[in-house]
């Protein structure tokens, strides 16, 4: 699924500032959870999210990650 968010839009959808999303942004991607592909994210481990958000087995249609 592709959508189009600013780290300010995803910032002001979890409740956080612009600043700590792109901390965690860069962390992320330091430990190679996520990359980059032009202007997309792409999550490498969605294991690690999904245990890390305590995830649990919703359809890919409901799924927030």
């Amino acid at each position: 699924m592709k959508v189009q968010l600013t780290n300010q839009d995803i910032a002001q959808y979890i409740g956080t500032t612009r600043e700590g999303v792109n901390r965690l942004m860069n962390e992320l991607k330091k430990e190679n959870i996520i990359s980059y592909d032009g202007n997309y994210i792409v999550i490498r481990d969605i294991k690690f999210l999904k245990d890390f958000l305590q995830c649990g087995d919703c359809p890919v249609e409901v799924c927030t990650i």
